[in-house]
């Protein structure tokens, strides 16, 4: 018998909508661009989530 691991809390809508600003922020820019790693993208993304700092709270994402 397996178990179901169990899911995080849900995020909240400021969460979200820093995400998707930190998201929009660095792919769209063109300096950079689609020449970068996988990683390198999402660590660049989290930054600017921590950036905005005053929408995230509780537990690290």
């Amino acid at each position: 018998m397996s178990t179901k691991p169990q899911r995080g809390a849900n995020w909240r809508p400021e969460e979200d909508e820093a995400l998707c600003k930190g998201w929009v922020s660095i792919n769209e820019d063109g300096a950079i661009g689609t020449n970068q790693a996988s990683d390198t993208f999402w660590k660049r993304v989290y930054q600017k989530l921590l950036e905005n700092d005053s929408a995230i709270s509780g537990p690290e994402r």
